[in-house]
C-alpha cells in the first residue's frame, strides 16, 4: 500500500547536479552534497553556499510554487531567517517538476541537534518572538502576500481524529502510548467553540524545521511548502510538541495573550503529529526522529 510520505521520484545527487549545472550554468562545477530526504523534498547543499529542494512527489509542487511566491515578501517582516528562493528551476525532459535553490542557512535541524531540557526552555523565548512576528504580519500587507486558506483541513477536528486514532493502531507494539491520556486531550480539543481566525501562518511547524546554530540559538525557520493562511493554533502547537512543560509557560508569555479555546486545539495538534511523525519515523528508519517523536510526544501529554 502507497503511503502517503512514499516518493513518485527517485532524487539522486547526480540528477540534482545536472539540473543545476545545466540550468544554472554560473554555479558549475558542482560540488554537492546531500543534506537529507523529507516527506516532500531531497535536499542537496550546492558548493557549499546555496542548498536546492528538489519535489520526490507531484503533490509537493504546489508547495514549492507557494514558497517562491510568497517568501520574499515574507522574509523582511520576520524575526529569524528563513530560505528565500534565488534560483527557480524549470521542468525539463530529465525531472519533471520545478525546484527552487536558497542562500544555505547554516545549522542542524533540531531533531539532530541533542537539545538538553534547559536548552530547549531557553529557546522558548525566540520561538514565541518569531511566531508572534510572522502572526502579526500587518493586515493590509496579507493580500500582497498571495497566501491561500487551508485548502486540507488541518485543524479540522473531525476529520483529524479518525486519522490520529488510525495512526496510533498502527504504531509497532513496543511504542506503548496512553490512550486515556490521548482521548483527554481529544475531548478537551472537541468540546472548544473555536473560532476560525486567519493568520500568516507555517503550517507545518516541528522539529525537523527548526534549525540550531553552534551557538545552540535558532539559526532559522525551513520548509515552508505549507505556509497559508490559517489559524495560528497550528503553530503554536510547537509549544507543546517542542519545549518542556516550563518552557511551554514561558512561551505563552512571551508569544502574548492566547485563548483557552486556541491553547488546547494547539495541543491536538501536537498530538497528531507527534502520532503521524512516529508511525512515518518508525517506518523510514529514522532513529532520530523516532527518539524525537517520543519525546515530543512526552511534552503534549505533560500536565
Amino acid at each position: 500500500m502507497k503511503r502517503q510520505w512514499d516518493a513518485d521520484i527517485a532524487i539522486t545527487s547526480e540528477l540534482c547536479r545536472l539540473l543545476v549545472e545545466k540550468q544554472f550554468p554560473e554555479l558549475s562545477p558542482v560540488e554537492i552534497e546531500i543534506i537529507g530526504e523529507g516527506w516532500d523534498n531531497t535536499a542537496f547543499l550546492i558548493n557549499g553556499k546555496h542548498l536546492f529542494r528538489l519535489p520526490r512527489r507531484k503533490t509537493a509542487v504546489y508547495g514549492l510554487e507557494t514558497e517562491n511566491r510568497v517568501l520574499p515578501l515574507l522574509a523582511p517582516h520576520l524575526s529569524l531567517p528563513i530560505p528565500v528562493p534565488i534560483f527557480v528551476g524549470e521542468p525539463s525532459e530529465i525531472y519533471p517538476f520545478p525546484f527552487s535553490g536558497y542562500r544555505h542557512i547554516p545549522g542542524a535541524t533540531a531533531c539532530k541537534a541533542g537539545l538538553t531540557t534547559d536548552e530547549r526552555t531557553v529557546l522558548a523565548e525566540p520561538l514565541a518572538h518569531f511566531l508572534k512576528s510572522l502572526h502579526r504580519v500587518p493586515l493590509e500587507r496579507i493580500a500582497d502576500l498571495g497566501i491561500e486558506p487551508d485548502r486540507i483541513h488541518r485543524l479540522d477536528l473531525e476529520k483529524r481524529t479518525p486519522m490520529l486514532y488510525q495512526y496510533m493502531e498502527n504504531l509497532p507494539k513496543e511504542m506503548k502510548v496512553r490512550k486515556h491520556k490521548v482521548a483527554e486531550i481529544v475531548d478537551s480539543a472537541s468540546k472548544t467553540t473555536f473560532r476560525e481566525v486567519r493568520a500568516p501562518v507555517h503550517g507545518d511547524l516541528y522539529f525537523r524545521h527548526l534549525l540550531i546554530g553552534d551557538d545552540r540559538n535558532l539559526a532559522g525557520v525551513i520548509d515552508w511548502g505549507d505556509v497559508h493562511l490559517g489559524n495560528p493554533a497550528i503553530d503554536i502547537a510547537i509549544a507543546f510538541g517542542f519545549l518542556p512543560p516550563e518552557g511551554r509557560e514561558r512561551f505563552r508569555e512571551k508569544y502574548g495573550p492566547i485563548d483557552e479555546e486556541t491553547w488546547k486545539v494547539a495541543r491536538f495538534r501536537a498530538l497528531y503529529m507527534a502520532i503521524l511523525l512516529l508511525a512515518y519515523g518508525h517506518d523510514t528508519r529514522e532513529s532520530h526522529l523516532t527518539r524525537e517523536a517520543l519525546l515530543s510526544l512526552d511534552y503534549v501529554m505533560a500536565d
